[in-house]
């Protein structure tokens, strides 16, 4: 930019307003803009700086300047109210019932597959009382099937279902669901690493400053041990390290694995349901008998496709990268069939982490002594960078991501204005606001459609948790909270296609159905509802067995 001229984006920061640009300057230079489309506006310097010295623009100036103050002492006279009931300085202290308890740590740290959260459940069935908080609901069930069946009665507790058995003593739960309230013996906290997700970690947080059990498992990877250490000092409770080595060594190939090198036990990892499906297709007609798992299959049908390929009956596992977080499967050779992913907005590499992750469920102790990484013999695979960053140290976590707190609502101000201000509080340097960018939105669609909706019963429809970039299921979510608010009833939606699709989709309905209903206090056939749920899923079953038998 020349020195003689200036952009609006410079008159701004000198004080101008639009209003002052349009009277006081005159008409501004257009010039072509090269590094993006259209035009720049520019002003001479000259014309700037005499309209400056002008008792017009002095005054007008003083103006703004008064206006721009008294604006911003209104807002924060505002977010001092809005943390009247957070503590800014110590969010450890906005959990005074942990804060009444000794909490004792222990951090049991290691890579996939290392036997951390397995040594942290042996401590839990050792207690009188225990709760197992998963990320994921396909875990929290894997752990609530394994204790029931070793004689330890546990019940489940995630967003979607709840499974109450009789004199159950622990708790298998998604870290969303945490019961602040209860005081258990052991509870043990996975993959906490997953702290810095931008969506989801203020649950990890949450979790370890809240939950109250005298000792308390956090299981993760070694680069969560920083932040996990600073909140736990923050809380005043005590803590020791653990750390976990592989039993079993985990290799890489050397060379790109071709589609007819395939072994029983390997798992192929690709990231979508087209590729699923194809390179399913591809090998049953080359005789293997193939389990498929990836994200838009409901839970019931993953459960059904990992059973099949435990128990033997198929030997072949497609997935996408939902088999990466802490999920049992004895899996011999983990080949990467691509290295990068959509991820909402761009396609990227993978992570260290991820494939870490992903590459850990390699091997399995007392089947397999040996774990193998591999890369599949196409475009879209590097196995220089699987080499880099399966060798890779991790960088160190340093922030928490912290959830937006219940207790900013207040009833003189709206939801939306609350969430915008306390997204300005400045919390100690380990914590960063969570993303509320979702909840954010379906509170102005509440404001807007029902303004006069008591606060604390809009604030329960926001927190019904579902995939907003999913319009259909936006839309049923729209549909619900109309028919709730005019008539206290909802009502699922008919199936009116039985296409792989429309199946996976209403399944997702009958979970927000369930989710809409446990928020709000509706009372509901649960019955019902889980016979759907079975009928959905045998039919979802017997299609993905026609696609992948579809080519023989």
């Amino acid at each position: 930019m020349k020195d003689d001229k200036f952009y609006k984006g410079q008159l701004i920061e000198r004080g101008w307003t639009a209003s002052l640009i349009d009277e006081l300057l005159p008409e501004p230079k257009r010039v072509r803009n090269f590094n993006h489309y259209g035009y720049i506006l520019l002003w001479n310097k000259q014309d700037v700086l005499k309209a400056e010295e002008s008792e017009k623009f002095k005054e007008r100036y003083q103006k703004y300047i008064t206006s721009k103050k008294k604006k911003e002492e209104s807002k924060n006279k505002k977010i001092l109210k809005i943390s009247e009931n957070i503590s800014i300085n110590n969010p450890a202290l906005d959990y005074p019932n942990a804060r009444a308890i000794n909490r004792h740590f222990v951090l049991n740290v290691g890579d996939t597959n290392t036997g951390k959260t397995y040594t942290a459940l042996k401590a839990l069935k050792e207690s009188n009382k225990g709760v197992y908080l998963a990320p994921l609901r396909l875990l929290a069930l894997e752990i609530q099937e394994s204790l029931n069946n070793e004689g330890y009665p546990c019940n489940l507790l995630t967003g979607e279902e709840e499974n109450v058995v009789d004199n159950a003593k622990y708790i298998s739960s998604t870290v969303e669901k945490i019961n602040l309230e209860d005081i258990y013996d052991v509870g043990i906290i996975d993959e906490c690493q997953m702290i810095e997700d931008e969506f989801r970690g203020g649950g990890w947080t949450k979790a370890i400053l809240g939950l109250c059990a005298k000792t308390i498992y956090l299981c993760m990877s070694e680069n969560a041990i920083d932040i996990t250490i600073n909140l736990i000092k923050l809380c005043g409770d005590t803590y020791e390290i653990n750390r976990y080595e592989r039993d079993i060594p985990l290799k890489i190939q050397n060379k790109k694995i071709k589609i007819n090198e395939f072994e029983s036990g390997d798992a192929i990892i690709v990231f979508s349901r087209k590729k699923v499906l194809e390179y399913a297709s591809e090998f049953e007609k080359m005789g293997y008998n193939c389990s498929i798992i990836y994200g838009a299959l409901p839970y019931n049908s993953r459960r059904y496709q990992m059973e099949q390929y435990r128990n033997g009956k198929n030997n072949i596992l497609i997935s996408t990268d939902a088999i990466g977080m802490g999920l049992n499967l004895p899996i011999k050779r983990v080949i990467f069939g691509a290295t990068s992913k959509f991820d909402g907005i761009d396609i990227r590499l993978l992570s260290n982490q991820e494939i870490k992750q992903i590459g850990g469920r390699a091997g399995r102790k007392g089947i397999y002594n040996e774990g193998v990484v591999a890369v599949l013999n196409s475009d879209y695979a590097n196995l220089e960078h699987v080499k880099r960053s399966l060798s890779s140290k991790l960088e160190s976590i340093f922030m928490a991501k912290i959830p937006f707190p219940e207790s900013c609502i207040k009833e003189d101000m709206k939801i939306s204005e609350s969430i915008k201000l306390w997204r300005e509080i400045k919390y100690p340097n380990m914590f960063v606001h969570e993303n509320t960018d979702d909840l954010l939105d379906k509170i102005k669609y509440l404001e807007k459609q029902y303004p006069g909706l008591e606060k604390r019963i809009m604030f329960k429809i926001a927190t019904v948790m579902f995939d907003m970039k999913n319009q259909e299921i936006y839309n049923i979510w729209c549909r619900f909270t109309r028919s709730w608010i005019n008539d206290k009833d909802i009502t699922i939606p008919i199936l009116k296609y039985h296409t792989l699709d429309s199946l996976e989709e209403h399944y997702k309905i009958l979970d927000l159905y369930y989710s809409f209903c446990k928020n709000l206090n509706i009372v509901f056939d649960e019955d019902l509802l889980y016979w759907e749920k079975e009928k959905i899923f045998e039919e979802i079953n017997a299609l993905l067995t026609s696609k992948k038998r579809k080519s023989k």
